[in-house]
């Protein structure tokens, strides 16, 4: 189901990395990391070799994950290009302390338009399909070099 991982993977020296995927999958979405480059969310169609480039340099995103009441079945993630990853598994990205209750900081992530949304579990096709509830999402742009906070709705 769009939203549940799958799959966790290291890639091999040259980069490569492989995962299995139930029958009939024709799209993946993938969170990809490594140090010293910016955090990349991507969807791509299934095929049998692709090539993912990072950038070395992107912007810094802070969440702000605190409950504003509501619906507490509801769980926060991050959607950007169609990609969506659980908000709570990108704390400590890059190495930083998630010791505290503060907000989430990714302090490098490719720039671009990012999305917090709320989403139960039955709601997540709806998330992968687009377009997202102005309800239950809030957007922003990621700048090269720039902050973007994002609260959730």
């Amino acid at each position: 189901a769009p939203g549940v991982p799958r799959a966790f993977a290291r890639t091999d020296a040259e980069g490569r990395f492989e995962a299995d995927l139930p029958a009939g999958n024709t799209e993946v979405g993938l969170t990809v990391g490594a140090l010293g480059h910016a955090l990349k969310l991507t969807r791509l169609t299934v095929a049998n070799e692709q090539t993912i480039t990072l950038g070395a340099s992107g912007g810094r995103l802070v969440l702000d994950l605190q409950p504003r009441g509501g619906d507490g079945s509801a769980t926060p993630y991050l959607v950007h290009d169609g990609a969506i990853e659980a908000a709570g598994a990108l704390a400590g990205w890059g190495g930083l302390d998630t010791s505290s209750a503060g907000p989430t900081v990714i302090e490098a992530i490719e720039p671009g338009t990012y999305a917090l949304c709320l989403a139960s579990p039955d709601e997540l096709a709806a998330l992968w399909r687009g377009p997202l509830p102005s309800s239950r999402c809030r957007k922003g742009y990621v700048e090269p070099g720039g902050t973007l906070t994002l609260s959730l709705p």
